[in-house]
């Protein structure tokens, strides 16, 4: 009997492809929001450092030293919603990517449970020839022993 040939190895290897830029997808998000928060978290402290220096001097501050402080934090913390907006915007990304990708794990995985089917039933196929052809065998031996 012939070598098993999946018919549709080719399909499976564009499904493989597919679902390996889907998990490289989904790793570079996860890298992006990872920087994202890092970044976030660095803002927070700075704000957190510089409302500290701002209130903890207890010298005299001048009204226009005052006021480029209060600018300062007021930009910063533009940062920091402008960060908070860019992780949400990520984490909704990140959740329809992992949805992507198991999508194409799975159609990769329902590919090879239908070769791996396609294969067994070659297999089955292939035994029962041999059987036939071995039965057919010995019905020929049994043929020859009683005509001699």
């Amino acid at each position: 009997m012939k070598k098993f040939v999946f018919k549709l190895a080719s399909v499976r290897h564009q499904r493989e492809v597919v679902r390996d830029r889907e998990q490289q997808r989904l790793a570079e998000l996860l890298d992006a929001l990872d920087r994202a928060r890092q970044q976030l978290d660095a803002l927070e402290r700075e704000l957190v450092e510089t409302q500290q220096r701002t209130m903890g001097t207890g010298a005299p501050i001048e009204a226009k030293e005052l006021r480029l402080r209060a600018q300062y934090l007021e930009r910063l913390r533009g940062r920091i919603q402008t960060a908070q907006n860019s992780i949400a915007s990520l984490e909704r990304e990140l959740a329809q990517q992992r949805q992507r990708a198991i999508e194409a794990e799975q159609n990769l995985k329902m590919l090879d449970k239908l070769g791996e089917r396609q294969r067994a039933a070659h297999q089955q196929a292939a035994c029962h020839e041999a059987q036939i052809e071995a039965d057919e065998m010995s019905l020929l031996r049994l043929a020859r022993s009683r005509r001699s």
